[in-house]
């Protein structure tokens, strides 16, 4: 039941992005963070990004979540809530990802981040 949920959440939280996305980092359904303000365009691959992820993630939740329900599985909630956030954490750590590698390509990257070699 638990991943039926936060699939559904998450899921439903892909979609509104996807209808009405972000434009600036002060809405409140924004992917904001240090690399996602450093260019407008990155900002915007940001949100994309973070879309996608959200919907991916979301789908494949309630698809665990149905195999769950359907093997009578629920008496393992806790394993449950810690595989949701790593999952969640999985979003965020794509996303920045991306995002790094984007900024690198473009040269925008701030210098704190960058590769010391």
């Amino acid at each position: 039941m638990v991943y039926l949920i936060c699939g559904m959440v998450m899921l439903i939280i892909g979609i509104l992005n996807s209808i009405r996305p972000a434009k600036t980092s002060h809405d409140l359904h924004s992917y904001s963070s240090m690399l996602a303000m450093v260019s407008p365009q990155g900002f915007y691959y940001a949100q994309r990004w973070c879309r996608n992820a959200f919907l991916t993630i979301g789908l494949i939740e309630l698809m665990l979540g149905a195999l769950v329900n359907h093997f009578d599985l629920n008496q393992y909630t806790s394993l449950w809530l810690v595989t949701i956030v790593f999952s969640i954490a999985l979003i965020i750590l794509h996303t920045e990802s991306q995002l790094k590698h984007y900024l690198m390509r473009m040269g925008q990257l701030p210098i704190g981040l960058t590769n010391k070699k």
